[in-house]
């Protein structure tokens, strides 16, 4: 009775390793850091942040020099409408003049 060798230890880690990138894909070391989410904020949250009301905000939207930016998802149904932080930040410094942190502050 012939017996085939066996395999190395070395030679099924390499063939294991093979194989799980050819299933999954790279290790996730070798794979670019994913951009993170943008923060949402509501109007109230915003209007906390430059200690104002929420209703004060809220006449910016017919304001002529400095309108309100249109919210990145629309309220509606119970729910409030969200701006993107990149997008109000600016706005909310250059209207209130005030310095705010380039990351919401969560």
């Amino acid at each position: 009775m012939s017996s085939a060798p066996y395999p190395s230890a070395a030679e099924i880690a390499e063939a294991l390793h093979l194989l799980r990138t050819a299933l999954l894909g790279p290790p996730a070391a070798t794979l670019a850091p994913a951009a993170p989410a943008p923060r949402r904020i509501t109007l109230d949250q915003a209007a906390a942040l430059v200690h104002r009301s929420k209703r004060t905000l809220e006449k910016y939207r017919r304001h002529r020099r400095h309108p309100l930016p249109w919210p990145t998802v629309e309220g509606g149904g119970g729910h409030a409408a969200q701006w993107d932080w990149d997008v109000i930040r600016p706005w909310l410094e250059t209207v209130f003049r005030c310095q705010l942190p380039a990351d919401y502050p969560s």
